[in-house]
């Protein structure tokens, strides 16, 4: 399942919110860099930069859609700056404050020739204790996760 090599993933985000728009509505950027530091030389290293800049508009009855929820734009500094740019959009209801149903769809909009890029589907669902599911056929391969 794994590359071969470990990594370390510093996670670094800000969030502001816009109560101009809406009541819940936030612009926000969560940045991610991921590097390997140890592993088999044979495999090739991992120095990728994820990014989500978010917005998140909400409206009545506690709907909400969400441009860029997930660090899926990437820029792969170990193949020569390869940067993948996509479209994702996530929309949604807050079904109370322990529940939340989503729906994620992303596709590419550019991406380098290195990059072999496919469409994203993701199912969300939130109640306490926090429990995600997903469907993803992302841009590194397709796979199914599920965590709970």
């Amino acid at each position: 399942m794994g590359n071969g090599k470990y990594q370390i993933v510093p996670t670094f985000g800000v969030r502001r919110k816009l109560p101009g728009v809406s009541g819940g509505s936030f612009a926000a950027l969560l940045m991610r860099y991921a590097v390997d530091y140890a592993g088999s030389k044979k495999r090739d290293g991992i120095s990728t930069l994820e990014m989500a800049p978010m917005v998140n508009w909400v409206f009545p009855r506690q709907w909400f859609v969400t441009a860029f929820p997930s660090t899926d734009l990437q820029i792969n500094f170990q193949d020569h700056g390869a940067v993948f740019l996509p479209f994702d959009l996530m929309s949604g209801k807050i079904i109370s404050n322990k529940a939340v149903f989503s729906l994620e769809v992303g596709f590419p909009m550019y991406h380098s020739e290195d990059i072999c890029p496919s469409s994203t589907l993701r199912m969300n669902s939130k109640r306490k204790p926090a429990s995600v599911s997903f469907i993803d056929s992302g841009g590194r391969g397709d796979s199914a996760h599920w965590v709970f």
